[in-house]
């Protein structure tokens, strides 16, 4: 009986630490969200539309989606997430507009 009560004890351990991991992930990619979201707007001005957000092997954080204006401008916004969620790349199919940063800088 012991015994049982043991291995009970560290299901509900396991299960507790998984939980709590799936969690931390979720939070970390609503946040990647959000953030490339508000990057898409303030950079470019496009207001971005989220399709999906997933961890690559890379260990950062890809944000899939388009321009709202033109669903068929398919946009990636990677994101760092260990780096203070800094976007470290846009990929994207059609040219974006001009980075709003970079038109201040000149």
């Amino acid at each position: 009986m012991k015994n049982i009560i043991i291995v009970f004890q560290i299901f509900l351990i396991l299960s507790a630490c998984s939980t709590e991991e799936k969690m931390k992930e979720q939070e970390i990619l609503d946040t990647s969200e959000q953030v490339a979201i508000k990057y898409m707007k303030r950079e470019y001005g496009l207001d971005f539309v989220v399709k999906s957000v997933e961890f690559t092997p890379m260990g950062v954080v890809d944000v899939d989606g388009y321009d709202k204006a033109d669903k068929e401008n398919e946009i990636t916004v990677t994101i760092n997430q260990g780096d203070n969620y800094d976007v470290s790349g846009v990929g994207y199919m059609k040219d974006l507009p001009n980075s709003k940063t970079l038109k201040e800088a000149d």
